[in-house]
């Protein structure tokens, strides 16, 4: 029988309270619509595209707008079936997701295919160990990344013939491993991300369309392909923050997308890094995820503090690492010095042992100023929870005192001291470079100050000589992941750095330092793991905030008060309730316009959609970069 109607899903924002598709007419001619095809409808006063959702001989109302084809290519079941995750999970309409994973365009007329020829060499043995593993993800540990690349190029040609996707964090590593899997594999492989043009973004989805045998190397934009015959995904440099999007609908993260994605296609999944971070390790402890080659290589680094000379002298950068520097100038070499916090910060410190406060509701480093000190409570920058500013340390049971860590103007110290020609390099500076303008600027200059801007323009420059400046202003900043992103912070400088090189850390507290970014990896990992299983945080569970918006402040918070309520009274009706932990309303410390009031909710995310997914927000976000 031959069906009449449509549902079709526009591609907007909708309310995901609200209805998700709509029912159109089928056209006279519709020999090229089917299910999860792509068209255009009409919608008010506008033409907007959609997908079919469904095909029926249900006539809703009397009089139904008509439909029309656009482009002759069906989105895949799996597709649809992963973009109605998304929009859940990120309170979406899904119809507005599903815009993600549509084609570009139509088929071009001549599309290659190639089949794979492979190169029998002989395989590494981390790449045997691979193979031979029967578990469906594993863990992959490797400095070397030439190495990394050539181990897992090896373990593909088992495979040879299929399709894999190989998920990167920043562009600029597409091209190496490029050039090593095409050397070892012989197989076609593509690079894959929105910043290609729209031809070549077309060519590479028709042909995953059609189940051709490719190696996607590609950005957070491939795992919205249609793949037909995915069998493995690696996701490289899995602790590396880029992973996460952070300003856009959706704000996924790709550790969690590729998960998902495996799951639906029953693809093999290879997590692949430097090092191991804290979210490896903890699913190797919990047998969820073995590891191959539990032991790489160290980071090397030097530490420089102050003296006591330099105490006594007030001087703000320690003397020996003056020296080197103007001994690295005398041999004009030049010299990347990473400082990414512009600001003073202040913080509490024991003094005997150096351990900062936190707080005890959310873990975050207490910071205050000097002023605030005498006051009778301290407010945690975090979770805005309220704690006697005269307290002891923990630990050791002495006095707290209050400890400068940063500089406001550290190139006007460094001219000062150091004769130079610095380059300061920000965001505003990464946007307007154009590619492969970098190498030619460096010859200009001579020192380098740079904030986390260097990790997307500077690879793959090596520098001889590579300072972080004052760690600790990282480590300490107001957030319970802080100690975590300064491993994985010292993992991506080791990247920019020249072979057998180390990392010079100029610090004022070396003991912490010592303790907290270069001890070793494992014993720091189970004292932070013991930390998140007592407050319920990742990765010992999954977390997803709620954003709760409105023009005035007053509103928005009764608002949010109403909406945590509701969320308590379901959890006192659910059948697990201590799988779930509510957190909030917080309010973001900058000031936003409108105003914002977020919900933390910790738990399963195969359960927390049933707790938002019908209430009044503005927006999810699953695995949130901050928590206000």
């Amino acid at each position: 029988m031959t069906k009449k109607y449509a549902e079709v899903a526009p591609a907007i924002p909708l309310s995901p309270r609200a209805s998700q598709s709509y029912t159109y007419k089928l056209p006279d001619d519709q020999s090229s619509i089917d299910q999860f095809s792509q068209v255009t409808v009409p919608f008010g006063k506008r033409f907007i595209p959609g997908v079919v959702i469904e095909l029926h001989n249900r006539r809703t109302f009397p009089r139904l707008k008509t439909l029309k084809p656009t482009i002759n290519s069906n989105l895949t079941p799996r597709q649809v079936k992963l973009a109605a995750w998304i929009a859940r999970l990120m309170h979406g309409g899904l119809g507005y997701t599903l815009r993600l994973f549509q084609a570009p365009g139509p088929a071009p007329q001549n599309l290659l295919s190639t089949s794979p020829s492979i190169n029998r060499t002989r395989a590494h043995p981390h790449a045997v160990s691979l193979i031979e593993s029967p578990r469906q993800t594993l863990t992959y540990i490797e400095s070397d990344q030439s190495l990394r690349y050539r181990v897992l190029a090896d373990y593909l040609k088992r495979d040879a013939g299929k399709q894999v996707l190989i998920i990167i964090p920043e562009q600029w590593r597409a091209s190496a491993i490029q050039a090593i899997i095409s050397n070892r594999l012989s197989q076609s492989t593509v690079i894959f991300s929105g910043q290609l043009n729209r031809a070549a973004i077309n060519h590479t989805w028709h042909r995953v369309h059609q189940g051709q045998p490719l190696v996607v190397i590609g950005t957070q934009k491939s795992i919205f392909l249609p793949w037909r015959q995915l069998t493995h995904i690696i996701i490289e440099e899995e602790f590396n923050p880029s992973h996460k999007l952070w300003s856009a609908y959706p704000r996924l993260d790709n550790k969690d997308a590729i998960e998902q994605l495996a799951l639906i296609h029953q693809a093999k999944l290879i997590t692949s890094s430097s090092i191991l971070s804290l979210r490896q390790y903890y699913q190797a402890r919990s047998a969820k995820n073995p590891i191959i080659n539990p032991q790489p290589s160290s980071i090397r680094s030097r530490i420089h503090h102050l003296t006591l000379a330099d105490r006594r002298q007030r001087r703000a950068i320690p003397t020996s690492f003056i020296e080197s520097l103007r001994q690295w100038r005398r041999h004009h070499q030049p010299v990347l010095i990473y400082y990414n916090r512009l600001s003073r910060v202040s913080l509490l410190s024991c003094s005997k042992c150096r351990a900062p406060a936190r707080c005890e509701s959310c873990a975050a480093v207490i910071t205050t100023s000097a002023a605030k000190i005498r006051s009778p409570a301290l407010k945690c920058k975090q979770c805005a929870a309220l704690f006697k500013s005269a307290h002891t340390c923990r630990q050791c049971q002495r006095p707290m005192r209050l400890i400068p860590t940063g500089l406001k103007k550290i190139d006007s110290l460094l001219e000062q001291l150091v004769t130079a020609n610095i380059w300061h390099i920000t965001a505003k500076t990464a946007r307007q470079l154009k590619p492969g303008q970098f190498p030619k600027k460096l010859l200009d200059f001579d020192l380098i100050i740079a904030t986390s801007a260097i990790f997307t323009i500077a690879p793959p420059h090596k520098f001889n000589h590579l300072v972080w400046l004052y760690p600790e202003q990282e480590l300490l900043y107001p957030d319970y992941r802080s100690l975590e992103s300064g491993r994985y912070t010292l993992a991506r400088l080791k990247d920019l750095a020249a072979a057998s090189r180390p990392i010079n850390l100029v610090t004022r507290q070396p003991r912490f330092i010592k303790q907290e970014l270069t001890s070793p990896l494992k014993p720091f990992y189970q004292t932070v793991i013991k930390e998140r299983q007592r407050l319920h945080y990742p990765p010992v569970t999954d977390a997803v905030r709620l954003t709760i918006k409105h023009s005035k402040d007053k509103i928005a918070q009764t608002k949010a008060d109403r909406i945590y309520q509701s969320l308590r009274d379901q959890l006192a009706e659910h059948p697990h309730p201590s799988q779930i932990q509510i957190r909030g309303p917080f309010q973001s410390l900058k000031k936003t316009a409108p105003a914002e009031y977020h919900i933390l909710l910790t738990g399963p995310k195969n359960i927390l959609p049933d707790f938002y997914h019908h209430l009044d927000i503005d927006r999810a976000e699953l695995s949130p970069h901050t928590i206000i």
